[in-house]
């Protein structure tokens, strides 16, 4: 029996899917013994999602029929130090959780394999943070605070601008104290542009803002900056390269440039 491109394509993606979850098992081994994950059972549930059978989107997807990998690392709950300034004052740090989706289409050749963020549907992130407050002794409430960075998929126009990969503050993890909440304003907007984050990248930012003393410590494991440097590589370089091509793009290339997705602000030209 012959072996034909299609069984080759399928042994590489077969091959690139256990590398990915191998690196989330590694990552997963780092983050545990710098005492910065008590349960790394999200880690390990989407190692094995990214090694998992393949899906394949709806009808009502952008992109119908198209045949995806991913994995999604929920509610995990890393070991943050609580040591950043917060409003209101008089509030403390208690939890925290995050949840991270990552899609990949399968590509239709072997080289298209690698490219990374051009295969890339969704890198979706959403942190939940829980405190307590206490104005006066009397007096002890819980508060909340959340933010996303979300894929946009759909391209039709909306209320306001949409680049392709955005940071929002608030989200559904906030509605539940919405009728609480006095003195501070959270309208949608801006979202603001972001690079894609996928697991190791997510993590790596989190821990960056919130436990900024044993991210630096990280600094000193090869390993993690290895699983760190593939990730950006992966998926940051395509995105900076587009947006510089774009700018030495002809004007009628420039109107259907690539670019215009991950910062749609760049419509001047």
């Amino acid at each position: 029996m012959s072996h034909t491109a299609a069984d080759e394509l399928a042994e590489q993606i077969e091959l690139y899917r256990k590398r990915r979850a191998e690196e989330l098992r590694a990552l997963a081994e780092v983050l545990v013994s710098a005492d910065l994950l008590s349960d790394a059972s999200p880690l390990y549930a989407a190692a094995s999602m990214a090694a998992g059978p393949l899906k394949q989107t709806g009808d009502d997807s952008p992109d119908p029929g198209r045949v995806y990998w991913g994995y999604a690392i929920e509610d995990l709950s890393l070991t943050l130090d609580g040591q950043w300034k917060g409003i209101p004052r008089n509030s403390a740090f208690e939890a925290s959780l995050l949840t991270i989706i990552v899609q990949e289409y399968v590509p239709d050749t072997v080289h298209q394999l690698d490219v990374g963020y051009n295969n890339l549907r969704r890198a979706d992130v959403d942190f939940w943070m829980r405190g307590i407050h206490e104005p006066n002794a009397d007096d002890i409430c819980d508060i909340q605070c959340a933010w996303h960075l979300d894929t946009h998929l759909y391209s039709e126009p909306s209320s306001s601008v949409h680049p392709k990969h955005h940071f929002q503050f608030g989200g559904n993890r906030v509605d539940g104290v919405a009728d609480q909440v006095r003195g501070i304003w959270m309208p949608d907007t801006p979202r603001v542009m972001t690079l894609p984050l996928d697991g190791v990248l997510a993590i790596d930012f989190v821990l960056a803002h919130y436990a900024g003393k044993a991210w630096m410590r990280l600094h000193e494991d090869s390993e993690y900056l290895d699983l760190r440097h593939m990730a950006a590589r992966r998926y940051w370089c395509p995105v900076a390269e587009s947006i510089v091509d774009f700018f030495g793009a002809a004007k009628q290339q420039a109107q259907n440039h690539s670019a215009l997705k991950i910062l749609p602000n760049l419509a001047w030209i």
